[in-house]
């Protein structure tokens, strides 16, 4: 078996979360065009939006489906467009994904607005 088959599911959430604070830390303070100029931060981020998605592959969908305030769908299409350079990805969709709602602290980590547990009620 592999190690990824082996891994417990709750570990790919913690893993999640970590990414989404890099990605917050990679582009905190910078617009878009600091962001693409950046190199390293643009590539850094790049990156952990790649784990992110692929991370989020690895939770049963019975936990997905229970959690539904977590947009699931939307983090792994993410991963696959990224991996997949589906129609070429361009700048502005790079910029509009690290402001995106599920890359935050408060989406990954506790509650949101209404109270709904995320990630964390989920471990």
């Amino acid at each position: 078996m592999s190690d990824s088959a082996q891994r417990e599911w709750r570990f790919y959430l913690d893993d999640m979360i970590g990414f989404a604070e890099k990605v917050i830390a990679y582009t905190h303070g910078l617009d878009q065009t600091g962001f693409v100029a950046s190199g390293l931060n643009y590539d850094a981020t790049v990156r952990n939006l790649e784990l992110i998605g692929e991370s989020a592959t690895h939770v049963p969908d019975s936990v997905r489906s229970a959690n539904l305030q977590i947009p699931w769908r939307l983090i792994i299409a993410t991963r696959n467009r990224q991996i997949h350079g589906y129609l070429g990805i361009d700048n502005d969709t790079f910029s509009a994904w690290c402001r995106a709602k599920w890359i935050t602290a408060s989406t990954l980590t506790g509650s949101n607005s209404h109270g709904a547990a995320s990630t964390k009620a989920m471990r």
